[in-house]
């Protein structure tokens, strides 16, 4: 591989195993990698969906809510 010299017989068998047996891994690991991100964008949307009805929810717990109407208009108006 360093070299320009052609390959000896050996070494060209050797090399055709390694590129056969690395195409097929390579489709292995490309199926492994899709897999794996159509899972993590399930993830990602579950904790997204979660977070915002997290923040929502803590929105509406707010202590500000609890304060009357006419004591949130003397401190605003």
């Amino acid at each position: 591989l360093a070299t320009n010299d052609p390959p000896s017989a050996s070494q060209e068998e050797e090399f055709r195993s390694i590129r056969v047996d690395g195409v097929k891994r390579l489709a292995e690991l490309e199926a492994i990698v899709e897999e794996l991100q159509q899972s993590l964008e399930g993830v990602v949307a579950e904790r997204d969906a979660l977070a915002w009805k997290v923040q929502h929810h803590r929105l509406v717990l707010n202590p500000v809510r609890r304060l009357p109407a006419d004591i949130l208009r003397e401190i605003f108006l």
